[in-house]
């Protein structure tokens, strides 16, 4: 879905230990209508976002914007993102 970029766009739960053990990463979870993005920094967290718009145009699905909003961990400030029609999504302190 993210053109094999999964691991450099996830948010890293483990780091790589070793040339042979790859980091533990997360990249999305998915609900029954609903989909969270993780990723470690705003500007992979952008990326990621396009990167998933981007292949849901592709199938006809298009982004919410009025709906979607950016949960920041651990940033400092607002962490702005903006879709691919350069519409600015929504900010939120929690997420449930």
């Amino acid at each position: 879905m993210i053109n094999d970029r999964e691991e450099e766009l996830a948010f890293t739960i483990h780091p790589r230990r070793s040339r042979r053990v790859s980091p533990v990463t997360i990249a999305d979870l998915d609900f029954a209508d609903d989909i969270a993005l993780t990723s470690n920094t705003v500007k992979l967290a952008q990326d990621l976002l396009i990167s998933v718009e981007d292949q849901c145009g592709k199938l006809g699905l298009t982004l919410n914007s009025k709906k979607t909003v950016v949960v920041p961990f651990n940033i400092p400030g607002n962490a702005e993102l903006t879709t691919l029609s350069g519409e600015v999504l929504g900010f939120k302190e929690d997420f449930t």
